[in-house]
């Protein structure tokens, strides 16, 4: 089936464009064209413009639509920036009652001050008081992107050093060869792929910081697809990771203000060559898959639609009027992807309240095993596809929040493969949340901790322990962290040491140096050390970081984690060993306080356990590779997957009823409609969770657009487990990081 493109486009007009893109609500919509798109993706263009939205197009011919930082690069080489830093200061004068003399032009701060008839040195405190207050302690934008629109703005005053202007807008648009360029901003790094997706988050904050109600990105997938030979090309490996960026922009919605994201792609994507299609990619797959279908209307507000010019429009359409953003809009955007945020983890709750509260006990034993030196066994959590895993994890993340524990939920994915420690870690490290702040979890860490002295010390004699495991340069790090000789620049080093990037020792030395610490009275022992033995010493270190902060420990939640499944042999047995090392599975590898848990669906145990023999070959596999110690730690962690995980129960009756009443309100509240009363829909064997709330988000935008929703027929998604060797190869960018 298809969908006429005039209905589409009048119910994204009315629905997305009208008020809730504008009002910081995020989309990203997958439109398949069996023919010409332009029509379509014209009238999405005029009503872009219509609503004075930023429209960018994205050519996967002509960008590297697989690395997320040239995703960002694209929108940024077509953003005005200089014009929104002028807004943004033009209207910080206005809001407290100065007069910008020029309207769209950079004034001296002399001419201003004479104009305003204040003294030019309280002028300039008021503005650079301004610029703290409202970009620099704004935990919306990442923190380099802070220090680029400071400096921005400074420079239409003639503040600052101008010399900054170029170099900035060439990092921002990736053009700058090298980082030295911008230090004195201060910016650290450039754009990575590591930061990639911190920068587009900033950037959609700041055009509506600067008066700019959105962004429309139109990115045409198509080439990719195809695999074509001209322009940029392709491989399965590549297409892969462009099907993982397009995963976190859908996970990610939540996070991003005034974006819609138009993914447009060709009937290829969804049924074409098996090794290029969306099929390829399970974790894209099941969050646009249309797997609950409706038998006599396509509902225009599904993630992924083939749009056909012959589709005549139904005559009974209706559309309902953008109503205010809310929580509860947010939260049904997330259902009908399948995919819950955190919004609609916190409004629907889970009835999984035994699990729970197991899981509350133990964060308070691995809070007091913290300073026991005691590890807690995680547990893992097995169910069917769409059971709600996910959602637990999420309500599990929230309960240790509520704990005070930094907390990481890490889906296993082509960019984070579990088999890689020092991958696996740096993706840990970017999903940290802290609890009660929205900032780089090290960098707000980090500024605890060196308001505290006495903890730093404390840190500072357990790590100069050698019963602690680790490299002389973590305590030597400590020692000079609370003395306020580090400059911003070398703070965020240690941040970006700490989290998983690489420093100089030279750099460190030269710190010591600075405070009388040379030669022989240097009490450190800084040697070059290799990344690979550092990333246990981070993972042991990272806990009593976060306790010296104030926090209880670290919750690392690894959802998806049957993506192990789809590696070779050998890179399932490395696996196996590092979800022993994450979950505490044996008493020599556990971690003194990490609360943590995985998700794995039910299926795993008999495919790949059972099917393919992994209880006896895995480890002879890794034993005749001399991998004795991984061996060892896989045999723990296949025997836990075979008969001690905890299933999640299916869903009854009465928590079916419950949870339909939950979705209707929030349905109601998103859309000013009351939803008619409907049936749960067909009870049947292995029917997830996530296909009865899919089912009940499409009825009701059917019934509320078409008048009516006929049958639906429901195809429930299999997990695929199959080998895919492309899921193994690292990122043809996988930046190693020189020294922050």
């Amino acid at each position: 089936m298809a969908i006429a493109p005039g209905l589409w486009l009048d119910v994204m007009r009315r629905e997305y464009f009208g008020r809730f893109i504008p009002e910081g609500g995020a989309s990203t919509k997958f439109i398949a064209f069996a023919d010409d798109p332009d029509p379509a993706t014209e009238g999405l263009r005029r009503i872009a413009a219509d609503g004075n939205l930023l429209i960018v197009p994205v050519e996967s011919a002509e960008t590297k639509i697989h690395m997320i930082q040239d995703v960002f690069f694209a929108l940024a080489r077509l953003v005005p920036w200089e014009n929104l830093a002028q807004r943004w200061i033009e209207r910080t004068f206005a809001e407290n009652r100065y007069t910008w003399t020029r309207p769209g032009e950079a004034v001296p701060l002399r001419e201003l001050a004479e104009a305003n008839r204040v003294d030019e040195v309280l002028l300039r405190k008021s503005i650079h008081q301004w610029a703290t207050d409202l970009i620099m302690r704004d935990r919306d934008l990442s923190q380099d992107f802070r220090a680029a629109m400071v400096s921005l703005c400074l420079q239409r005053m003639d503040l600052g050093d101008g010399s900054t202007t170029a170099p900035v807008l060439e990092w921002l648009r990736g053009e700058l060869r090298t980082i030295g360029a911008v230090r004195q901003v201060p910016i650290s790094a450039k754009i990575t792929r590591h930061n990639g997706r911190a920068m587009l988050r900033s950037l959609c904050h700041w055009l509506r910081l600067s008066a700019e109600p959105g962004l429309l990105v139109l990115l045409d997938i198509r080439h990719a697809i195809a695999g074509a030979k001209d322009g940029v090309r392709y491989s399965p490996a590549a297409l892969l990771d462009l099907y993982e960026v397009l995963r976190q922009l859908i996970d990610d919605a939540e996070n991003v203000s005034g974006l819609f994201v138009a993914v447009v792609a060709d009937p290829r994507f969804r049924d074409g060559d098996p090794r290029r299609d969306v099929g390829r990619y399970a974790a894209l797959k099941e969050r646009i898959w249309p797997d609950v279908n409706p038998r006599g209307h396509d509902d225009p507000v599904a993630p992924m639609l083939q749009l056909d010019p012959a589709r005549p429009v139904p005559a009974t359409v209706t559309t309902t009027a953008d109503l205010p953003i809310s929580a509860e809009r947010v939260a049904v955007e997330a259902l009908r992807s399948g995919v819950p945020n955190r919004t609609a983890i916190r409004l629907l709750g889970s009835a999984e309240d035994q699990l729970i509260a197991r899981f509350v006990q133990s964060l308070a034993a691995v809070s007091s095993g913290l300073a026991g030196g005691r590890a807690v066994r995680g547990d893992i959590l097995s169910g069917g596809f769409g059971s709600g895993k996910s959602h637990l994890l999420g309500v599990l993340a929230e309960r240790a929040l509520d704990e005070k524990f930094v907390v990481s939920v890490v889906p296993v994915s082509k960019e984070t493969p579990l088999f890689d420690p020092a991958r696996f870690f740096l993706a840990a490290m970017r999903a940290a949340v802290v609890p009660g702040a929205n900032d780089d979890v090290m960098t707000e860490v980090l500024r605890r901790v060196s308001g505290a002295p006495g903890r730093c010390l404390a840190l500072e004699e357990w790590a100069s322990d050698p019963r602690s495991g680790l490299s002389p340069i973590f305590a030597a790090i400590l020692h000079v962290l609370p003395r306020q000789l580090l400059t911003p620049e070398d703070k965020v080093a240690v941040a970006r040491f700490f989290a998983g990037h690489r420093i100089g020792v030279a750099r460190v030395n030269q710190w010591l140096r600075a405070i009388g610490l040379r030669g022989k009275n240097n009490l450190f022992d800084l040697k070059g050390i290799r990344e690979a033995d550092l990333v246990p010493q981070r993972i042991r270190f990272a806990p009593r970081l976060f306790q010296a902060a104030g926090f209880n420990g670290w919750c690392v939640l690894i959802d998806e984690a049957e993506l192990i499944g789809r590696y070779s042999a050998l890179q399932r047995g490395k696996s196996y060993a590092e979800l022993t090392r994450w979950l505490h599975l044996d008493a020599a590898s556990g971690v003194p306080g990490i609360a943590s848990a995985a998700a794995i669906v039910t299926d795993f145990r008999a495919a790949v356990l059972g099917d393919r023999l992994d209880l006896e070959r895995v480890p002879r596999l890794l034993r005749d590779r001399g991998l004795d110690v991984q061996a060892d730690l896989a045999v723990a962690a296949m025997a836990a997957l075979d008969g001690k995980a905890t299933e999640l129960r299916a869903p009854d009756e009465e928590v079916l009823r419950h949870s339909l009443d939950r979705v209707r309100g929030l349905y109601r509240a998103s859309y000013g409609w009351e939803p008619p009363p409907i049936d749960i829909g067909p009870r049947r064997q292995r029917k997830s969770m996530r296909e009865y709330i899919k089912s009940w988000v499409i009825e009701w935008d059917l019934r509320r657009i078409y008048g009516d929703a006929g049958d639906l027929a429901t195809n429930t998604i299999r997990p695929d487990l199959t080998e895919n060797l492309d899921l193994e190869t690292a990122p043809a960018d996988l930046d190693e990081d020189a020294e922050a």
